[in-house]
């Protein structure tokens, strides 16, 4: 991500702690990424409030836990904060137990299976 004042990345504000915390891509100069904390909360957001309809979705909830794992635990608290102030806490806290249960190697509970076949019927089956 290059740093421009304009850009915002949706549903999350972008804030000058959050530039302070990116890291260099690694073989592309010029470009960062996310430090840790915002990368995880990014994916929660994204995959629960952007796009409700793939919450749960095995590709999200892998992405989620790369991201866990890079966080260290104050990191962690700091998400698990942001979860609670959140009007979706329980969905965002959903999405990060399951990539906490994938993560430590246990049997993962589908927290949005309702919602997934709700969607898979008014989607079309698609």
């Amino acid at each position: 991500m290059r740093r421009d004042p304009r850009r915002r990345i949706q549903d999350v504000e972008v804030n000058d702690a959050m530039w302070q915390r990116t890291r260099p891509l690694d073989g592309v100069p010029g470009l960062s990424r996310l430090g840790a904390v915002d990368h995880l909360w990014h994916l929660l957001v994204h995959t629960v409030v952007t796009h409700p309809y793939r919450r749960g979705a095995l590709r999200d909830v892998l992405l989620t836990m790369e991201a866990l794992r890079d966080c260290a635990p104050a990191e962690l608290r700091d998400v698990e904060r942001r979860i609670t102030a959140h009007p979706l806490s329980p969905h965002l806290d959903g999405l990060l137990a399951m990539a906490r249960e994938l993560r430590d190697g246990l049997p993962v509970r589908d927290r949005f299976r309702r919602e997934a076949a709700a969607n898979y019927v008014l989607r079309g089956r698609s």
